[in-house]
């Protein structure tokens, strides 16, 4: 399920649950917990799926006493950076492993 590339700040886990409702359009978190490919406690979806909505890339809509949760943007545009989660300018990543410096001037003649 997980791509070789992460073109936004997601962690794999993230990644993979945007991949699934990206893939199929508005879930559950019931749904979602079927549908990945390794088994997890619904609480552990249930708070990917709230980091997720913090970050702006889901929002989720109550049917009934059900959450249902869709993506803010479609794939392809948080991809390729032509969007930013609820129109949020974009963060460097943060740097793994050893610190490293990040510039934040866009390139020169832009």
């Amino acid at each position: 399920m997980a791509t070789t590339e992460n073109p936004v700040d997601l962690g794999d886990l993230e990644r993979d649950v945007m991949q699934l409702i990206w893939a199929h359009g508005p879930m559950t978190s019931d749904t979602v917990r079927e549908r990945l490919p390794r088994k997890l406690k619904e609480s552990t979806v249930r708070t990917v799926l709230r980091r997720l909505e913090h970050k702006g890339f889901v929002k989720h809509a109550v049917d009934g006493r059900t959450y249902v949760f869709e993506a803010l943007e479609p794939r392809r545009d948080v991809a390729a950076g032509l969007t930013s989660p609820q129109g949020r300018a974009r963060r460097p990543a943060r740097p793994r492993g050893r610190a490293q410096w990040v510039s934040v001037l866009p390139p020169v003649g832009e």
